[in-house]
Parts: C-alpha cells; structure tokens; sequence
C-alpha cells in the first residue's frame, strides 16, 4: 500500500509539473505577443503621450 501510495505522489507531482510548465509557456507567449505588437514609448505621438500619462 505505502509503495502504490508513493507511486500515485510521483505521478500527482509530474502532472503539477506539466501543468505549471504549461502555465509558463502561455505566459511567455502572452508577454512575447505583447512585446511584439506595443509600439515602444518613443515610437508614440504627442497625443498619445498625453492619453497613456493620464
């Protein structure tokens, strides 16, 4: 029983493991779409300098 209990731990952790690396993939890929499609402050217009200040 303790050896099928510590097998059922391993798997449960491995499948929190998978899940968290998931987890980070997505955000990495998030945070490159948003790098890659906001124009950077110095590439913004007077106007909307003022409308990202408010």
């Amino acid at each position: 029983m303790d050896q099928e209990y510590l097998e059922y731990r391993l798997k449960q952790d491995r499948l929190a493991e998978e899940r968290r690396q998931t987890a980070l993939e997505h955000i990495n890929q998030c945070r490159n779409t948003q790098l890659s499609s906001i124009p950077s402050v110095t590439e913004l217009n007077d106007v909307d300098k003022l409308l990202l200040a408010v």
